[in-house]
This record gives C-alpha cells, structure tokens and sequence, in this order.
C-alpha cells in the first residue's frame, strides 16, 4: 500500500467480490473470465466506448454477495 499526501492508493492484480463489496456495499458487479467488473466508475463513463463482439453474459444473479463465479452479477 502506498501513502500518497492523505490519499490510499492500493495496487493489485485482481479483487474479489467480497473484497469489493465490503469497499462499497452498494457496488453493482459481475465476473467474467475471473475478473470482477464494476460499474459507474467515473473515469470509465467519460470515455467513448462502441459495442463490437459480444464475448459472454450474466447467467445467474448472486444475492448473498460471496463466493462469485464466472458470469455471474449481484
């Protein structure tokens, strides 16, 4: 963890959905390919994004907020 004038910046290579969600219990997620994605994140609504192939969808919805799986949401 690294300390930088009063702000936490925390590098990783990959976060869990329990991870996430203790952060920001409010957090709307998914998990594709073992990686968790979150949204509004506000850096990633101001680019210009297109839709192109379709690589997966949500197949189950997890209420109890652990244990995610590959295309999976809350």
């Amino acid at each position: 963890m690294q300390y930088s004038r009063g702000t936490t910046i925390v590098s990783i290579d990959s976060i869990d959905a329990e991870e996430v969600l203790t952060l920001d219990s409010n957090a709307d997620i998914f998990q594709y390919d073992g990686v968790i994605y979150k949204t509004n994140i506000a850096w990633v609504e101001e680019l210009t994004l297109t839709k192109d192939v379709q690589i997966g969808e949500i197949k189950t919805k997890n209420d109890a907020k652990t244990d995610f799986k590959n295309e999976m949401s809350n």
